[in-house]
């Protein structure tokens, strides 16, 4: 009896989950037609998506794996200037140098990956924030393929603020169909197995450091895609910006406010952040700088002492069962 409760638990669960993430998506495609948005509406859910993109990519590494990085801007910026790279140089297009720069980006991390499997806890997380910070530090000198500090511009034209709404769209229902069928997995097990105990997965027979190589690869290779496409979009990318050790940081307190280890956390935290976010800088522009940063650190503050496991705990059936 009681193991047909919790099948019986489970189902009711990913029913759930699938009414909200297909009510959410609905609501995202049909948006645009309703004219509600507006061109900076239109932007600030394109932002909205995007965020919650890379605070997914992260929460597979950090809210799954328990591999704390803190250098996820290195894999975002990588592939933006890759594409920017060979687009100033004539080299190859938007499309190709995106697929260029998310090769290299799956690349770096398969190296960096191979090296640092075997760390945990802040020597890993030390270590990505390193890498992000040499990756910058070249991109600032090497100014004649980077331009330096002012960055590059990259021109795309054609392409509309919906059309870029709607790429972004695809790219999250890619990632959230991905992290369903991975929590649902063995591979997935194995993962919340290395988060809880290291040692104890290892002793059971676990890869772990085969798994953690895996986990690092499909977060890089979404981060990635993000990065890519915020070249694309922005049309402008500086080593300030782009491998920031700020950008990494944001990423990981999205996923924390909205929930680590979870599959709708890294979308609450997107829209709870990033649309107030806008939204003061929008209406305040350059007059209070800080009052963004200080309104998401609040939100980060609050939500710690309030709900601690994020906010996800508001949504009782995006809470994992106790078997998962």
């Amino acid at each position: 009896m009681v193991f047909q409760s919790v099948i019986h638990s489970m189902k009711l669960r990913d029913r759930r989950l699938t009414a909200f993430f297909g009510t959410t998506l609905v609501v995202l495609a049909v948006l645009p037609f309703t004219g509600l948005l507006g061109n900076w509406g239109t932007h600030i859910a394109i932002l909205v998506m995007l965020y919650a993109v890379l605070a997914g990519a992260w929460n597979l590494l950090g809210g799954y794996t328990g591999q704390f990085s803190v250098g996820h801007a290195a894999f975002f910026g990588i592939a933006g200037y890759t594409m920017g790279i060979l687009m100033a140089q004539g080299m190859a297009g938007p499309v190709v140098g995106a697929a260029l720069g998310v090769v290299l980006a799956v690349a770096l991390a398969f190296l960096v990956g191979f090296c640092t499997m075997r760390l945990r806890g802040i020597f890993f997380a030390l270590t990505t924030m390193a890498l992000a910070e040499i990756l910058r530090k070249i991109a600032l000198y090497q100014d004649n393929l980077t331009g330096g500090t002012l960055g590059l511009s990259l021109v795309i034209p054609g392409v509309s603020k919906n059309e870029y709404y709607y790429i972004i769209l695809a790219l999250l229902i890619c990632m959230f169909a991905v992290l369903i069928v991975f929590e649902r997995s063995r591979f997935g097990l194995y993962c919340i197995a290395i988060r809880e105990n290291d040692d104890a997965a290892l002793a059971t027979g676990v890869n772990t450091a085969r798994i953690k190589l895996y986990a690092t690869l499909i977060s890089a290779f979404f981060t990635s895609l993000a990065g890519a496409f915020y070249a694309a979009y922005i049309g402008v990318i500086e080593p300030d910006v782009v491998f920031s050790t700020n950008l990494s940081i944001k990423i990981i307190i999205l996923a924390i406010i909205g929930g680590t280890g979870s599959l709708v956390g890294p979308l609450l935290g997107a829209l709870v952040v990033v649309i107030p976010e806008e939204l003061i800088r929008g209406f305040l522009g350059g007059t209070y700088a800080g009052v963004s940063g200080i309104a998401y650190g609040l939100i980060l503050v609050v939500t710690i002492l309030l709900k601690p496991s994020g906010l996800r705990s508001l949504l009782t059936f995006a809470i994992p069962h106790k078997r998962d």
